[in-house]
């Protein structure tokens, strides 16, 4: 699988989500990146009445659409779909915030690039790049090398030549985009710190834009 780091896109009032997930596949095209197909996961958090416990999230994705991830406290763990049907019978559990990523997954080199839109109930409010090292399964190993290459993709290009006339499309390209390497807090979870990278490991990941509401922040 390799090594995977999770980034939140700043961006600001003068572009919107959906061109700056059209410049961010761009670039990484740009960047010789291999086009492979559509990506998607999801995150639905359910949480105690009077927040006595810690919450509970449930983590999905494309790459294995038969499983399903709980993680809650220290525990993260892999499971079946027959977990969320349980969850919606237990009275003191509530769903409380969830999101959904939809994009387009790459591949460049010994990378593994995903450009993503992150959509809440509301419609589209943020946008993600996951980027794995595939050489690499620890990430304090590779986190400087894969930054690096999140900082070529956030790099501006010149604008294409179709969008000179849209001041919108053309300050999305010409934008050097600011972007935020979400925690990941292995060393919280039993069984994550210092082992090599699995799909619970993306799970916490995803996770962390709940935990620390980072997903619809700008």
């Amino acid at each position: 699988m390799g090594a995977k780091c999770l980034f939140r896109i700043q961006i600001n009032e003068y572009y919107n989500s959906a061109q700056v997930h059209k410049e961010l596949q761009r670039r990484v095209e740009a960047h010789t990146g291999r086009r492979v197909g559509p990506w998607q996961v999801s995150a639905q958090q359910y949480g105690s009445k009077g927040n006595v416990r810690p919450p509970v999230v449930v983590f999905t994705t494309s790459e294995e659409p038969e499983k399903r991830y709980f993680l809650t406290g220290k525990h993260a763990i892999e499971t079946d779909d027959g977990l969320s049907a349980l969850l919606s019978k237990i009275p003191a559990l509530t769903p409380t915030q969830s999101f959904m990523v939809k994009g387009i997954e790459y591949d460049l080199v010994d990378f593994t690039v995903r450009v993503g839109m992150v959509f809440e109930k509301s419609g589209p409010t943020s946008n993600v790049v996951e980027i794995g090292y595939l050489p690499c399964s620890i990430v304090d190993n590779c986190v400087g090398l894969i930054t690096e290459l999140m900082d070529k993709i956030a790099a501006p290009l010149v604008a294409p030549q179709d969008s000179r006339q849209d001041s919108q499309a053309n300050a999305a390209a010409e934008t050097n985009y600011e972007f935020r390497l979400v925690p990941d807090d292995f060393q919280k979870v039993e069984g994550l710190a210092n082992t090599p990278f699995s799909m619970r490991h993306t799970a916490m990941l995803y996770s962390a834009m709940l935990y620390l509401n980072l997903f619809n922040k700008r």
